[in-house]
């Protein structure tokens, strides 16, 4: 104030925890256990090491082994995702599979020169597969998305979702302009 100076703020963006729907997370790491996990070569493993040792990550390869399904936890690790808005407005889930080296660095090359290999494309198959399975289960069975639709409403507890983001926001665009 003593400067004169004023301030306008820009929403990029709203963020809410994930809900986690145990109902619908079951039927899918039940399919995710059917189905199993994926056997990588010794090539693909030895491609996994190599790309750990250029990012000075610890060469343990391809961590690829299902694990139970955890019960959410109240503040759970991870960053932001924009899947968790659409959590609030209807049952959503989530699967994690093996597409990258165990513990290299997120938003970079390592997981592009991963995700564009054979590991990530087998990875990313067993996710399809397993959405389409759990997806089969839910028009199969209507018993399970009436009881994933009622843990949503109770979890929700009456809210009524509002996105972050004031209605009158224009979207951050950048456009590129030409000669």
């Amino acid at each position: 104030m003593a400067t004169g100076t004023t301030s306008k703020i820009h929403y990029k963006g709203s963020y809410h925890e994930m809900h986690v729907n145990l109902t619908g997370s079951g039927v899918m790491q039940k399919n995710l256990e059917m189905i199993g996990p994926v056997e990588y070569t010794a090539e693909e493993t030895a491609y996994a090491k190599r790309i750990q040792g250029e990012t000075g990550t610890e060469e343990k390869g391809l961590l690829c082994e299902i694990k139970e399904l955890d019960k959410p936890v109240k503040d759970p690790e991870g960053g932001s995702t924009d899947v968790a808005e659409v959590s609030w407005i209807t049952p959503t889930l989530h699967i994690s599979t093996t597409c990258t080296p165990f513990g290299i660095p997120w938003h970079s090359w390592a997981v592009v020169a991963s995700s564009r290999h054979s590991i990530g494309h087998k990875g990313m198959l067993l996710a399809a597969k397993v959405m389409a399975t759990t997806a089969i289960d839910f028009l199969q069975d209507e018993s399970l998305l009436i009881e994933m639709k009622k843990e949503f409403k109770d979890k929700l507890k009456g809210y009524t979702y509002k996105s972050g983001i004031p209605p009158d926001q224009k979207p951050p665009l950048r456009v590129k302009k030409t000669r």
